[in-house]
């Protein structure tokens, strides 16, 4: 197996940042857990697919836009709609 000598960048995280980004992956499980409740109630009809266990994969792509980008998310992600600006009821588009 061929050997590499350079070292791996040195990428840390202020604990403000780390601590929004923790944060914004909660508000995606609540989210989340809130809409498996309501489904479960009968109270959203059709199929609901959950993005739990994949929180840090929006929030992640999300922390690297530009306030100009623009993000289009799809249905199973629909959650990352909401950790911008726009409150939840608006989380299917949104300009980041």
């Amino acid at each position: 197996m061929a050997q590499t000598k350079t070292a791996p960048p040195q990428t840390r995280l202020d604990s403000e940042l780390a601590r929004r980004l923790l944060t914004q992956m909660a508000l995606i499980r609540r989210f989340e857990e809130k809409a498996a409740e309501m489904y479960a109630l009968g109270k959203i009809g059709g199929f609901l697919h959950l993005y739990i266990g994949q929180e840090a994969v929006a929030v992640g792509a999300t922390s690297a836009c530009r306030p100009d980008d623009y993000a289009v998310f799809t249905v199973t992600n629909k959650s990352a709609g909401i950790i911008g600006k726009k409150p939840p009821t608006s989380a299917s588009t949104r300009k980041r």
